[in-house]
């Protein structure tokens, strides 16, 4: 899920992502590629990913375990990190994935005309501190980028 899901979001963004020119040039649609400008940049999409987000945490029983019995959901967690490698595995494939995001935004965001450090800094912290819903909440709250 973590690799489909991270490679997905970052590696087609990141692989289809034109070198910017000059770094203080906020880039426009027309510097992209087709797929990052047509479909990434898509508020549509970005809207749907984050509302699949939540409803496979719904569905999966997710919110519910860490909303009604957090210390449960915490120690089975715990016992399957200890026990299933590919747990061990996914969890760090996620802590990778949350941390090259939040490395993205700062830039991501100079790409956008938006010379603020601080938005830049928080934007990267909620992608840490809440990996995966960060991440998807920036994907679609960020400003969108000029046609031209």
């Amino acid at each position: 899920g973590t690799a489909f899901g991270g490679y997905g979001i970052l590696g087609i963004y990141a692989s289809t992502l034109k070198k910017q020119q000059e770094e203080d040039v906020p880039m426009t649609k027309s510097d992209l590629g087709w797929f990052t400008a047509n479909v990434l940049e898509n508020k549509l999409v970005n809207a749907g990913a984050f509302a699949f987000l939540f409803y496979l945490s719904y569905t999966t029983g997710f919110a519910n375990a860490l909303t009604t019995q957090p210390e449960e959901m915490i120690q089975g967690y715990m016992d399957l990190f200890q026990s299933a490698a590919i747990v061990a595995a996914s969890s760090f494939d996620l802590v990778i994935l949350s941390t090259v995001a939040a490395s993205l935004i700062p830039g991501d965001l100079k790409r956008r005309g938006v010379v603020d450090s601080q938005k830049a800094n928080l934007a990267a912290l909620s992608t840490l501190l809440l990996p995966a819903f960060g991440l998807f909440a920036y994907v679609l709250l960020r400003p969108t980028m000029e046609e031209e």
